[in-house]
């Protein structure tokens, strides 16, 4: 008698659901974005607590609070270039890990020398995040769902932001700033370890060894000779500067023209945020559904937006009301802060998917030049003829420049 035939029932991996497991990877990027965001915004959120311990000036702390954007300046290109060599998992995991400890050892300063190193060495070891965690959003994305993806993923550095700003001060005023800094980095710690145990390589990407050969053959630094990635990147340097002097300066704006309380000039800021964190899903959506990927029109937008935010602002005085300034902040933030996801999309678009690392590294070094060069010519200006018409003009003009240069860029069409 013959034996029952049996066959072995195996349960499908996680990752043979693909479209369930891409809204996952989605999900633990958008995490760690929002914890390597807690890490780079502690400093200026703790800044009343390190300057009483560790007897600063403004200014210091304020040299210190771009200490890790620094630092990830410096190492972003090369995080890109091993993301592309040896993969997204271990260049995100490795990063985060080390930077969660660096941020630890960060807490041990006792001197603003010490403070400033190691916030430097925090933003050199977690430069990997962007095009590490970009990288994963494009393997598991097809085309037309990348924008909004990568929009959804930038949501994390505003909800970092958000979360350090109620939980770290909390732990400062109850215990000390010291170990505010210990929390943030063994959350980073944890959220890389978790990382690591749930994130699984594409399927798709498990290629022939003769496609493997193919794809390691290509030149990964060939984009830059493409004239388009330095145009694309300059506008993003006029954006991070509109990005950054918004944050800066429009709270003391509000406060000083429309004779209001800091409290009440602080949201406005909040109204940025939220203008930047729905423009960032919102439009990221247009961008895949309606202009079938196409991400210049978008970004265009967008400046053109800035303009008229910055020529409106001119118009400010103590009889505006406080609702209309947080309209105009509300788009303030959808402009100035909404095109990062965009941005990120564009460049691996136009540079390649086996080259968007080292494009995304590139990207996010070259746009540091508008978080520290912008900002201070933008108070300078201030200063020197002590009022902001000038400033806000400049912005305008600033801006400008940068829809001419939209010009000389061609978009790529989707494959």
């Amino acid at each position: 008698m013959s034996q029952p035939e049996t066959r072995k029932i195996n349960a499908p991996s996680i990752t043979e659901n693909v479209t369930v497991y891409r809204w996952l990877v989605l999900a633990m990027n958008t995490a760690l974005q929002g914890m390597q965001s807690l890490i780079s915004t502690s400093t200026g959120v703790l800044a009343p607590f390190i300057i009483a311990d560790l007897g600063l000036t403004k200014s210091m702390i304020g040299f210190a609070g771009g200490a890790v954007h620094i630092g990830m300046g410096f190492t972003a290109i090369l995080a890109g270039r091993l993301t592309d060599k040896h993969g997204e998992k271990i260049v995100l995991i490795l990063g985060g890990i080390l930077a969660g400890l660096a941020i630890i050892l960060t807490s041990r300063s006792a001197s603003f020398f010490v403070f400033v190193a190691l916030l430097l060495l925090t933003g050199i070891l977690s430069a990997g995040a962007t095009p590490a965690g970009s990288k994963a959003i494009v393997k598991w994305f097809p085309p037309e769902k990348q924008g909004l993806a990568l929009g959804i993923r930038q949501t994390g550095v505003t909800l970092g932001g958000f979360t350090g700003s109620l939980l770290l001060p909390f732990i400062a005023l109850n215990w000390n700033w010291r170990l505010a800094l210990v929390t943030a980095g063994i959350i980073f710690i944890l959220g890389c370890i978790g990382f690591f145990f749930t994130y699984k390589s594409k399927p798709a990407d498990q290629q022939p060894a003769q496609d493997k050969k193919t794809e390691d053959s290509i030149d990964k630094w060939s984009f830059l000779n493409d004239s388009n990635i330095w145009f694309i990147m300059a506008v993003a340097i006029l954006y991070q500067g509109a990005q950054y002097i918004m944050i800066t300066y429009l709270a003391l704006y509000v406060r000083d023209t429309l004779n209001v309380s800091v409290a009440t000039a602080a949201l406005c800021l909040t109204a940025t945020q939220l203008g930047g964190m729905s423009a960032r899903i919102g439009l990221g959506y247009v961008s895949d559904t309606l202009l079938r990927g196409a991400r210049k029109p978008i970004l265009v937008i967008q400046g053109f937006v800035i303009i008229f935010v910055a020529l409106t602002l001119l118009t400010f005085n103590e009889h505006t009301p406080l609702w209309l300034a947080l309209i105009v902040s509300w788009f303030f933030g959808m402009s100035a802060m909404g095109w990062n996801g965009l941005y990120v999309a564009l460049l691996t678009k136009t540079a390649g998917q086996a080259r968007g690392g080292a494009a995304v590294g590139l990207g996010v070094s070259m746009i540091q030049i508008g978080t520290f060069c912008f900002p201070p010519l933008f108070g300078l200006m201030i200063d020197l003829s002590g009022s902001y018409f000038i400033s806000w003009s400049f912005l305008a003009a600033m801006i400008s420049l940068g829809m001419l240069l939209f010009l000389k860029i061609h978009e790529p069409a989707h494959p």
